[in-house]
């Protein structure tokens, strides 16, 4: 079984609740979610997600329950974006519906636009500089103040040109 409700918050913002359930005899996979959506000022956008899952995958195993949860915050403006991101899913999660793909894994995003306009006229139109740091724990690591399995920082320029051309540099 899976039921979602979701409504409006306001004029910018949302609220959904998901629930499934999913049983064969004595065993179970439940998950309980909340999640939101916000737009404020026009260019900026927050969202959450916590969800719960309570599991018995053998008749002689006791239950297990785990969290799931992330947040995002970005900023659409013009000369200048960013998307920070944070997800984690702890080891013990299960969902029998489907939606996790790595489990017992955090990973943090720190990604910001910088664009620059050119004067009209010019060949070149715009030019971009993206860096993106991008960190991936296992979820026990991260919940006890352990350090990263993954550390990367990732640096892209691009260019516009007259006429719509395009070259992106990594």
């Amino acid at each position: 079984t899976i039921a979602r409700i979701q409504g409006d918050v306001g004029s910018r913002g949302k609220l959904g609740l998901l629930l499934t359930d999913r049983e064969d005899g004595s065993l179970y996979n439940r998950v309980a979610s909340l999640d939101g959506r916000r737009v404020f000022a026009g260019i900026y956008s927050a969202q959450a997600q916590y969800a719960q899952s309570f599991t018995r995958l053998t008749p002689t195993s006791a239950s297990t329950s785990a969290p799931l949860w992330n947040a995002l915050l970005s900023r659409n403006g013009k000369a200048f974006k960013f998307r920070y991101a944070f997800d984690a899913v702890d080891e013990r999660f299960r969902t029998q519906s489907g939606f996790i793909g790595r489990g017992g894994i955090a990973t943090g995003l720190l990604d910001q636009w910088y664009t620059y306009y050119l004067p009209a006229g010019h060949f070149l139109e715009t030019i971009v500089y993206d860096p993106t740091f991008m960190y991936t724990w296992r979820y026990n690591a991260l919940v006890h103040q352990g350090d990263a399995i993954e550390k990367k920082l990732h640096n892209r320029i691009a260019v516009t040109a007259r006429g719509g051309w395009s070259a992106d540099a990594t």
